[in-house]
């Protein structure tokens, strides 16, 4: 998307009234669950929360990074978009989760694209603020640490997961995946709690779209997979992990 294009969105982001991070649910898995209730009102001035629509871009690839944001409420997929201009989700974003980090720590430009999935809140700290608590907290810094060495993790086993197995194995681990982390129990089975077009859920699976349409398509003629409108349901996630030759969920 053009930057013109991005400003004109940014400048529709009508802020809401802004919550107290204390009153978060989510906190205690975000980045700033180790700080105290003193150290959160101090923060609380230089917070924003911004409303974001379906398929609203919140940073482009390539921009400066002026913050940090945590997601509220939603869901955000963080994608990069190679010379080829085709797509590439690097990961998915939830409620509790902090996006951006990596390029602002790193004094660096953003190698990915953010954009809200559905209707999201996100909040937005500036970077002075976020930078301060790395000084000043040494469990914030350590909480950082343990994020960065997650993401590393990650990335190492979607190296694995694209080197080592097929689509249709691939594709299966995605949706396990995907049931694991936004999934919710349904009447038979579980459905993921997130919704995704078949495009997303190739470029989560690194193939194409026609690819994934078929995988999908097998998928459910062979009862691992069922569909309720645009809901994709799990009836048997351990029959899918195997599958993808991952541990029963």
């Amino acid at each position: 998307m053009a930057l013109d294009g991005l400003f004109d969105q940014m400048e529709k982001v009508k802020p809401r009234d802004n919550p107290a991070c204390e009153n978060c649910q989510h906190r205690g898995k975000s980045l700033f669950g180790t700080l105290c209730a003193d150290d959160l009102a101090q923060l609380q001035p230089h917070k924003k929360l911004r409303h974001y629509r379906r398929r609203d871009l919140l940073f482009a690839q390539g921009n400066v990074p002026e913050g940090l944001f945590c997601v509220a409420s939603g869901q955000v997929k963080i994608f990069q978009t190679g010379i080829d201009g085709r797509d590439q989700i690097v990961r998915l974003a939830g409620p509790g989760d902090p996006i951006g980090y990596r390029a602002l720590f790193a004094d660096e430009a953003y190698n990915a694209s953010a954009e809200a999935l559905e209707e999201s809140e996100v909040c937005f700290i500036d970077r002075a603020s976020v930078l301060g608590l790395l000084e000043d907290k040494p469990l914030f810094m350590r909480r950082l640490l343990q994020w960065l060495c997650q993401d590393l993790k990650q990335a190492e086993e979607r190296m694995r997961q694209f080197a080592q197995k097929p689509v249709r194995e691939r594709m299966a681990e995605t949706l396990v995946l995907l049931a694991q982390a936004f999934g919710k129990r349904v009447p038979g089975g579980v459905q993921l709690g997130i919704r995704l077009t078949r495009q997303e859920l190739a470029e989560l699976s690194g193939t194409v779209l026609e690819t994934a349409v078929r995988c999908i398509s097998e998928m459910k003629r062979e009862k691992l997979l069922r569909g309720e409108g645009r809901n994709l349901i799990l009836p048997d996630p351990a029959a899918l992990a195997r599958v993808a030759r991952l541990d029963p969920p």
